[in-house]
């Protein structure tokens, strides 16, 4: 998991992904991450993750779209 001041992206076990609006939506009751209107946000919060990922030296499968690191 990977939070904004806005913005909480969730990647589970099985590789689905959770975005959600924490000020609009803190309940967590609506996941944008199928919304295209918020492509943007979904795709800077997955370079967040994998960003992350990669320092902690996370094994888990990276997320859906994210560049692919063979070194």
């Amino acid at each position: 998991m990977v939070r904004s001041k806005e913005w909480k992206y969730i990647l589970t076990g099985v590789n689905e992904e959770g975005l959600f609006n924490e000020k609009e939506d803190p309940y967590e009751m609506h996941n944008l991450a199928g919304s295209e209107e918020h492509r943007e946000v979904l795709n800077r919060m997955r370079g967040y993750m994998t960003d992350w990922m990669d320092r902690v030296g996370d094994g888990h499968e990276r997320p859906p779209g994210a560049p692919i690191d063979d070194k």
